[in-house]
């Protein structure tokens, strides 16, 4: 069975965003140094969970950056966007995204469906 795994960039002083719009600005100036465990992390898992409201941001800008062979998230973004991502959500009735599944049902329940299902692990 699929391990579910939370990965998230935090500041040693307990910061996760850096503004109004929970922009993560700090999070490039560390890249290099995260960069390859972030990598590695991903390519354990198959399978993205997230919220509906972190979604309708954070998919369209993986999408987005996945175009920009320059861009220093290049590799994590290709990564992201091909793997399967699963948003939790009680208002949406369709996915807008590629690689994308609705659940909307019970939460621990979901979750064990997904790790019973997968392959490689789950990340949150």
């Amino acid at each position: 069975m699929s391990k579910l795994k939370l990965q998230m960039q935090i500041s040693v002083d307990g910061f996760v965003a850096t503004g109004p719009n929970d922009e993560q600005k700090w999070v490039t100036l560390v890249w290099d140094e995260v960069k390859q465990y972030v990598l590695e992390l991903i390519d354990t898992t198959d399978t993205i969970v997230i919220g509906r409201k972190l979604a309708v941001d954070y998919i369209p800008y993986w999408e987005n950056v996945s175009t920009k062979p320059d861009d220093p998230f290049y590799e994590a973004a290709q990564r992201i966007v091909r793997a399967r991502k699963v948003v939790f959500t009680k208002t949406f009735d369709k996915s807008e995204w590629d690689n994308t599944d609705l659940a909307k049902g019970n939460l621990v329940e979901e979750i064990e469906q997904i790790k019973s299902n997968n392959k490689k692990d789950i990340i949150v």
